[in-house]
């Protein structure tokens, strides 16, 4: 059996259930290049698990966010037409669309995806070649095999920081913070909370359990006032190129919460 074969059906039988494989999915997604990505809420998630966004440039110095829904499954069938055509419906015209699966998709599936707009299908075998050409530690004890203590670590570390905290409180959105942004002493809004607060010049954040007012630059989605607490966390200092920090929006008593990352 192909080498990368093994290790697809070894990366299948690692994950006890499809949530699982959704928690893992916020941190490939993240090494892809995604932002503000959220994990749904089974309750309401009408067939979508995971919501994000990346940074494409529209002008000089005018970054906008797009918006992608994901469908995941672990599956170890490969995926009939059915389950895409499922995703690419009418509610979801005009946003961009990804079907992730650890198997893999029928050649009418794939045939059908190309003829449809804005929809993408990621295997199994492309989430193991990634981190295989990019010689990754994330998942594997390098040779490569896959590593079930890393896996286990991914998964742990992402689903503690995608628990609800009460009924009050979204679940959180998981922001990446840049190099460029911690020189600009700026902290990127996740676009599904900027949406609920824009019309605001300002609003209360709550940050390391200190409550702050903080100043929002609209034309960049953005608070500033931010130094102090990435000295505190020794951002400005490090070399580290990507942080993360989580959000949860209390609409109720307007209010952000917000985890930075050490």
């Amino acid at each position: 059996m192909e080498k990368n074969e093994e290790l697809r059906k070894e990366f299948y039988n690692f994950f006890k259930n499809g949530y699982e494989f959704e928690i893992f999915l916020k941190e490939f997604l993240k090494d892809l290049g995604f932002k503000d990505i959220i994990v749904t809420q089974k309750s309401r998630d009408g067939g979508i698990d995971l919501i994000c966004y990346k940074d494409i440039v529209e002008g000089i110095n005018t970054v906008e966010s797009e918006k992608f829904i994901i469908q995941a499954k672990k599956y170890g069938k490969n995926i009939v037409p059915e389950k895409v055509r499922a995703l690419n419906d009418a509610r979801n015209i005009g946003i961009r669309k990804i079907f992730i699966t650890t198997s893999d998709f029928s050649q009418q599936t794939r045939k059908e995806a190309e003829e449809m707009p804005d929809v993408y299908l990621i295997s199994g075998k492309d989430i193991i070649n990634f981190y295989i050409e990019n010689k990754s530690d994330k998942i594997f004890d390098w040779e490569p095999k896959l590593s079930s203590d890393k896996l286990t670590q991914l998964i742990y570390k992402n689903e503690k920081d995608s628990q609800e905290l009460n009924n009050t409180h979204e679940t959180k959105i998981l922001r990446v913070i840049t190099q460029n942004d911690i020189r600009a002493r700026i902290l990127r809004i996740p676009r599904e909370i900027f949406e609920h607060i824009k019309n605001n010049k300002s609003y209360s954040v709550i940050i390391d359990g200190e409550e702050r007012n903080l100043n929002i630059i609209n034309e960049i989605k953005a608070f500033a006032g931010i130094t102090e607490f990435y000295r505190a966390h020794n951002y400005i200092e490090s070399e580290k190129k990507y942080r993360n920090s989580y959000w949860n929006l209390d609409i109720k008593n307007s209010q952000i919460y917000i985890e930075l990352e050490d």
